[in-house]
């Protein structure tokens, strides 16, 4: 049986949650998730830290255990520049990346940060844009698309990730 830990970077300082996400590692646990809010929601008072950034440094100093995020929201990162980026932890990780993605569900957060948070119809067809965006970028050297909610004009979309076609996608829908 695999176990996952959903070990959120919540209210720790940042050598205590290092040294948890480490035991889990030397402990066999199969994955961790961290959670992709620049606050928990509810708890702005409550410190935490940035999810994609926790992500590469974990990464860097783990052997073996898979590191994801529960659950990513499409809006806050372009979708090219979400595949660059796993790509990139994909690497660095020797491939032990999981990518949760989902449609964004904490609206104040969408708010406070000046972006739309619009219906569930209107976020389901931009996260299905940005999986588009996303599996073309892994697997294709360039990419052009002109969607309803994003465009590229031939970006370039080297080196492939370390695992083929891509990473496990994982896809979570509020």
């Amino acid at each position: 049986m695999d176990v996952g830990v959903y070990l959120p970077q919540v209210g720790f300082a940042w050598d205590d949650y290092r040294a948890r996400v480490v035991a889990c590692d030397r402990e066999g646990i199969e994955s961790i998730w961290l959670m992709d809010h620049l606050y928990p929601p509810g708890m702005p008072n409550v410190p935490s830290f940035e999810a994609w950034t926790a992500a590469t440094a974990l990464a860097a100093i783990t052997e073996r255990i898979r590191i994801g995020h529960l659950v990513l929201a499409h809006a806050f990162r372009h979708p090219a520049l979400l595949a660059k980026m796993a790509i990139t932890l994909d690497h660095v990780s020797g491939g032990r990346l999981n990518l949760g993605i989902g449609s964004g569900s904490y609206p104040d957060e969408f708010r406070q940060l000046g972006l739309p948070h619009g219906s569930a119809a209107t976020r389901a067809a931009e996260l299905d844009e940005a999986l588009a965006i996303l599996k073309r970028c892994f697997v294709e050297p360039t990419v052009a698309l002109t969607g309803t909610h994003y465009r590229l004009d031939g970006l370039p979309s080297l080196p492939r990730p370390v695992q083929s076609p891509h990473p496990p996608i994982r896809l979570h829908e509020a």
